[in-house]
């Protein structure tokens, strides 16, 4: 039996393995719970039972009425990688995570984690069909920190966190530099980008096959 696995939560998860956790079959979670690793070609039934049941009793927990058995969530998760995500996320607007393209994995005996971050075609205001606002937070909605959020020592957390990272790695002296960096970097890439596609973004139309949408 594979005790570490990989996970991925989505609208869909195309080939992988779908699993029948708690949290989907009590309709807390509308979206599917896909197994990347053990492979589809690797897994066993047994394998897929444990990971379902072992994922299952996370949610369990999670999604726990109970304040004392809710309570206990950090002893099922790593709540470190869980803070990370969310501002990560956060901060760059990117919300399609949390419900679509989010992994979280596994080692054997070791806590629950979330991540890598993943997927940010959509964040930071590039979302055609719906404007950001930049006013409100929106990844407390999210499965897993809907509930999360709820509790005083994640919130804590979420405030120690940003408050470090906004000392260096979110400062906006260093975010600034980084911007400049990459400008410069792909300079010359995006005016090769610009000469193949110009026609296509001029042109919004939704005749148009090459359009973004």
């Amino acid at each position: 039996i594979y005790s570490s696995y990989i996970v991925r939560r989505d609208r869909f998860t195309n080939f992988d393995p779908m699993l029948d956790t708690y949290g989907r079959l009590n309709g807390y979670s509308k979206e599917w719970i896909g197994l990347k690793y053990p492979s589809s070609s690797k897994v066993t039934e047994q394998t897929k039972r444990f990971i379902e049941n072992d994922f299952s009793k996370t949610e369990q927990v999670l999604y726990s009425e109970d304040e004392i058995l809710f309570k206990i969530y950090d002893k099922y998760i790593n709540v470190d990688s869980f803070v990370d995500y969310f501002l990560i996320n956060e901060y760059f607007g990117n919300y399609d995570a949390g419900e679509h393209s989010t992994y979280m994995y596994k080692n054997s005996g070791d806590l629950l984690n979330i991540g890598p971050v993943w997927d940010f075609d959509q964040a930071m205001n590039n979302y055609f069909a719906e404007e950001m606002d930049a006013s409100t937070m929106a990844f407390q909605t999210k499965p897993f920190f809907e509930r999360l959020t709820k509790d005083k020592r994640f919130l804590e957390s979420l405030k120690d966190r940003y408050s470090k990272l906004q000392r260096n790695e979110l400062s906006e002296e260093h975010v600034f530099s980084v911007i400049d960096e990459t400008t410069a970097y792909l300079k010359s890439a995006r005016t090769r980008e610009w000469y193949r596609w110009a026609a296509d973004y001029e042109d919004d139309s939704h005749k148009n096959i090459h359009n973004y949408y």
